[in-house]
């Protein structure tokens, strides 16, 4: 009976703790609203560049450069992914974390129009891989999550890196294109979570084309 009330004191304690950092992000206090702006100004962040999670990825980095633990305000960060703030960390040594933010983003930004380019004109043709570029080089959200710390734009790189190592690894039956594409689409559940659906459902479509390409030759000598 000792036993068992002393690991229900330890399960309350860590439920405490994680009511505790959910509502840290979904009911921020006026002191956390105040020391996030406080982060946003060490940083050397300006306004335009800030957006409502901006905070949270600055801290997070700036922990993992100076202390090597993912928390914010001493706590363990549960709510969010650590890819982004991995990205930003460089920038944390290099005393110009959002400079050298969005600077990646620019750069990111240019590969993924490369890459989706290439990609459309082996799928289709020239004329249509200009279209889509040129359609994602002016759409509005891509150029406005661009100039702001946040994950939407590494997160749409890894996504579009991911289709185009498969299909080309698919193509070309190189190894090394399917392995970029696996790690790419790997690396997208570390920077959003929702990368983890499109993982599933890539093992889906894998094991379609798999069982698709077996059945192909009984159909042949049927």
């Amino acid at each position: 009976n000792g036993r068992q009330e002393i690991d229900q004191d330890a399960a309350d304690q860590m439920d405490d703790q994680v009511d505790k950092v959910i509502a840290r992000d979904v009911e921020p206090s006026e002191a956390m609203v105040q020391r996030e702006a406080d982060v946003c100004h060490r940083a050397g962040a300006g306004a335009q560049a800030l957006a409502r999670d901006s905070a949270a990825y600055l801290e997070t980095a700036t922990s993992l450069a100076t202390t090597g633990t993912f928390s914010r305000a001493g706590e363990p960060e549960i709510v969010r992914t650590p890819g982004y703030p991995l990205a930003i960390m460089p920038g944390v040594w290099l005393g110009a974390p959002v400079a050298w933010t969005l600077a990646l983003q620019v750069v990111g930004s240019l590969l993924t129009l490369l890459l989706l380019h290439d990609l459309v004109r082996r799928l289709l043709d020239a004329r249509a891989a200009d279209r889509a570029a040129w359609l994602l080089a002016v759409e509005p959200l891509s150029l406005l999550y661009a100039g702001k710390i946040l994950a939407e734009t590494l997160f749409g790189l890894l996504l579009v890196a991911a289709v185009w190592g498969l299909a080309t690894g698919w193509q070309t039956r190189r190894a090394p294109r399917w392995g970029l594409g696996a790690a790419c689409l790997g690396l997208s559940c570390l920077v959003r979570p929702i990368g983890l659906l499109l993982v599933l459902l890539a093992v889906v479509v894998a094991l379609f084309v798999l069982l698709r390409r077996r059945d192909l030759p009984r159909r042949r000598f049927a």
